[in-house]
């Protein structure tokens, strides 16, 4: 039903008052949350759901035969993905699912690790035609509507699939995304009620 009705993990979250996070590793099946967390959104839903597996188009991210250009993490801290003040987007201490998870969020389908890497990574990617912090801070002061001017970043932020990543994600860390079907797993809701006030 997410993909189907084009609801991103912000309007699921935003349906369920739930964290943006939260819904992300919900719909991304991240059981350790999934079970802890559905149920209770079960019960205070009256929700009914399912999973259902579907032939869908894909990216496989895969790396290049001549290696990837990969930093190893260094030292310890939070890991994810952040958006750069270049455009695109600044990663720690991240691994190869966490960050095919981030550009399932951006590449409008879902993004399979299948680099056979194991490691946590350190690394910039720099896009053309992604915003970045320095010229966001610029739109919203030059702006004449800033509703406009926050819909259009918003938009370009997360839709990469009109930048330059297809090229720059070969030249500067040495992956590649592949088009390509497979199945892919979706949670279906199939009933939900408004709660009651608490």
């Amino acid at each position: 039903m997410v993909r189907e009705h084009r609801i991103t993990h912000a309007d699921l979250a935003r349906l369920l008052g739930i964290s943006r996070p939260l819904a992300t590793l919900l719909i991304n099946g991240k059981r350790e949350h999934q079970r802890a967390h559905l149920h209770k959104l079960a019960e205070r839903f009256k929700l009914a759901l399912h999973r259902e597996s579907k032939v869908e188009p894909v990216y496989n991210l895969v790396t290049l035969k001549s290696g990837p250009k990969l930093q190893d993490s260094a030292g310890s801290g939070s890991a994810g993905c952040a958006l750069g003040s270049f455009g695109g987007a600044t990663c720690h201490h991240v691994n190869m699912a966490e960050f095919t998870n981030y550009l399932s969020d951006r590449m409008g389908r879902v993004v399979l690790d299948r680099t056979s890497l194991t490691g946590t990574y350190d690394f910039d990617l720099h896009l053309d035609g992604t915003p970045g912090l320095d010229q966001i801070r610029e739109a919203m002061a030059s702006g004449s509507d800033p509703g406009d001017t926050k819909r259009s970043l918003a938009t370009s932020m997360r839709d990469w699939t009109g930048s330059s990543i297809f090229s720059d994600i070969q030249k500067q860390l040495g992956l590649k995304l592949e088009a390509d079907r497979a199945p892919v797993d979706n949670i279906v809701i199939d009933h939900a009620q408004r709660p009651s006030e608490n």
